[in-house]
C-alpha cells in the first residue's frame, strides 16, 4: 500500500436538508480519487474528498487484475475518511470507449437498437454482441452512440460492490469530466478541447459550439513532461486535421486536462504553451463546490461522477 491523502469541506447547511448524496469514484494508474457530493435542492455541496495511491498490480492498463485487494483497499480509503455515503458511480477508462456521431435516418426511432448496433460496429474490433450500447439524441438532427466492451463494465460494477458501494451507474472519464465542467459553466459555447492524461493513455475530446465530440485515445508512456510533448505533438496534428480544424477556420479556445498525468502542477501550462491553446479557468467551478484553485483540475472526474446522482 502507498500513501492515503485525505481532505474535505465542512458541509455549508445542515445534514437534514441535503437530499441526495453519491460517491464519485475515479480509478486511475494506481491512484484512486473518491469525491462525496450533497445536493440541498438550492446547490451542490462538497461533503468529502479522499485520495490514495494503491500497489501496482490491482490495476493494470485500465483492467482491474486483483479485484478483491482494490475493492478492499478502496472499501478502506472511504471508511477512514468517514464517508458515510453507499451509492455511487465509478469511471470506464476511456480508451475502452467508442463514442460517435451519426445523422439521425427517416426510419428512426422503430429501429434504433438494431441501427445503432449496425453503425458501431463499424468502429468495434470485437462483435458488437460483446459490448453495451447506449444512445441519447442531441438534436433533430443527430444522435451520439456508445459501445463499452460488457467485462469491462461488470469489472468496475465488482468493484463497487467489493469497496462496500451501491453501484448507480459508469461513465467514460471525458464524459465525467465534461459534465463537471458544463454543470457549473453552463453558458459556455466555445471551442473546447479536452483531454485525460493518465501514465499510458491519453484521451483527447472536444466541444465545438457546446456541443461534445468524443475523438479517441492513444499511448504515450509519460516518463517526463518533455518526453510527453515531444510525442503528442505530432499526435495533435493528426487529429486537428482529421477535425476538419485549421486556425483560419476553426480555433480552440479553451484547454482543460486532468488524469493522474494531466493534473500535476504545472503540466496543464507546459502543454498549453506547447499547442498554443489557453488553459480554463476552473476558479468558478472551484468556488462553488468549495475546493482550492490550484487543484480542481485533478478532481474533475469525481466530481462529474458524483453529479450523475446528484441531480
Amino acid at each position: 500500500m502507498k500513501k492515503t491523502v485525505a481532505s474535505g469541506t465542512k458541509q455549508k447547511k445542515a445534514a437534514g436538508k441535503i437530499r441526495n448524496r453519491t460517491l464519485g469514484i475515479a480509478l486511475f494508474e494506481n491512484v484512486v480519487k473518491v469525491v462525496e457530493l450533497g445536493f440541498t435542492m438550492e446547490e451542490i455541496l462538497l461533503l468529502n474528498r479522499v485520495r490514495g495511491e494503491f500497489s501496482s498490480g490491482m490495476l493494470h492498463r485500465g483492467i482491474v487484475t486483483r479485484a478483491e485487494q482494490l475493492g478492499d483497499y478502496t472499501m478502506d480509503l472511504i471508511t477512514r475518511a468517514g464517508i458515510k455515503t453507499s451509492a455511487g458511480y465509478v469511471n470506464i477508462p476511456d480508451q475502452f470507449t467508442v463514442i460517435k456521431e451519426f445523422a439521425i435516418p427517416p426510419e428512426l426511432p422503430e429501429i434504433v437498437p438494431d441501427w445503432m448496433n449496425w453503425e458501431l460496429s463499424h468502429y468495434l474490433i470485437k462483435p458488437v454482441e460483446q459490448y453495451a450500447v447506449s444512445w441519447f439524441s442531441i438534436n433533430d438532427k443527430s444522435i451520439y452512440g456508445a459501445a463499452v466492451p460488457k467485462k469491462i463494465i461488470s469489472q468496475r460494477i465488482e468493484l463497487l460492490r467489493l469497496a462496500g458501494v451501491s453501484p448507480k451507474g459508469v461513465e467514460p472519464s471525458a464524459i465525467a469530466m465534461h459534465n463537471a465542467f458544463t454543470y457549473f459553466n453552463r453558458k459556455y459555447s466555445k471551442n473546447l478541447l479536452m483531454m485525460v492524461i493518465d501514465e499510458q493513455f491519453t484521451s483527447v475530446s472536444v466541444v465545438i459550439d457546446g456541443r461534445f465530440k468524443y475523438i479517441g485515445h492513444f499511448f504515450i508512456k509519460t516518463t517526463s513532461n518533455n518526453d510527453y510533448l515531444q510525442g503528442f505533438l505530432p499526435v495533435f496534428t493528426v487529429i486537428t486535421k482529421s477535425l476538419g480544424f485549421s486556425p483560419t477556420k476553426h480555433k480552440f479556445e479553451g484547454l482543460l486536462v486532468t488524469g493522474k498525468v494531466g493534473a500535476t502542477s504545472q503540466f496543464g501550462k507546459l502543454l498549453s504553451a506547447a499547442i498554443n491553446i489557453p488553459l480554463v479557468d476552473l476558479s468558478h467551478v472551484a468556488k462553488q463546490v468549495g475546493y482550492e484553485e490550484n487543484d480542481i483540475d485533478e478532481w474533475l472526474v469525481p466530481v462529474g461522477l458524483a453529479i450523475e446522482g446528484t441531480v
